[in-house]
């Protein structure tokens, strides 16, 4: 799997989409695992709009705004977006 973006692509281990609920009013959830270092330059692509690239399907994301980016335990980025 793979992330894309206009300046590049990272390799993508984990991919969760989901809706949650945020002082009662309904979110979508992305939830990303990349195997990258490069932490600054993740933030300031998925800004723009992005695609995933699965097996067997691609979605395209756009809009959505990074809560939570942090390099894990593993040497991982895990990007977590809302909108």
């Amino acid at each position: 799997m793979k992330v894309k973006t206009f300046k590049g692509q990272y390799e993508l281990v984990e991919f969760d989409h989901y809706m949650d609920a945020n002082d009662g009013a309904m979110i979508c959830v992305l939830d990303l695992l990349l195997r990258t270092d490069d932490l600054d330059h993740v933030e300031d692509e998925l800004h723009d709009i992005f695609a995933v690239d699965t097996d067997k399907q691609s979605y395209v994301f756009s809009h959505y705004e990074i809560t939570d980016c942090f390099v894990d335990d593993n040497g991982l980025v895990r990007v977590i977006c809302v909108k």
